[in-house]
């Protein structure tokens, strides 16, 4: 009878053993997977920090010679940084119908995406989105402020997996 509980002894604490075993390689394994992807998400988020965004006068989605410069900077960078896809988010202001805003948001970020591949970009790496007048970063009715929300803004992201759904 001894000889029996012991054998189940040792056998249930080989078991704990190796249970807490695996369960200690699981959580080192989270852990090096979260570390990496705060890795990745520092290096995008560092990234998108480099690339500026566009502005654009009322009602329209022609780049001007100042923002080209600009985006001219971020072409250098896309080119510098292959591993990286960018989000080309186009917006408008408030003012108009919200129909008319989500077009015009839409032509502005393809203009930047026309601009971003006739400058060498590759347009597999470039995937373009309307936000209309949704995402606006400010606030306040002033014209001051609708200007700052007449833009195309960057956002860099890894794989395709981080595609939006």
């Amino acid at each position: 009878m001894f000889k029996r509980f012991f054998y189940m002894a040792v056998g249930a604490l080989f078991l704990v053993s190796c249970a807490s075993q695996y369960e200690a390689e699981k959580a080192v394994t989270r852990a090096e997977v979260s570390d990496s992807q705060q890795q990745q998400s520092k290096m995008a988020s560092d990234f998108s920090g480099d690339l500026r965004s566009v502005y654009f006068e009322t009602g329209k989605s022609e780049l001007t010679a100042r923002f080209k410069n600009r985006l001219d900077r971020n072409i250098d960078i896309l080119k510098n940084n292959p591993q990286f896809n960018v989000y080309v988010k186009g917006h408008a202001d408030r003012r108009g119908a919200e129909s008319m805003n989500w077009e015009l948001a839409m032509k502005r970020a393809k203009a930047v995406e026309d601009y971003l591949v006739q400058q060498g970009v590759s347009r597999d790496r470039v995937y373009t989105i309307s936000k209309g007048e949704a995402d606006p970063k400010v606030t306040a009715a002033d014209e001051s402020y609708f200007q700052i929300n007449r833009r195309v803004d960057f956002e860099p992201f890894k794989s395709t997996s981080e595609l939006a759904e």
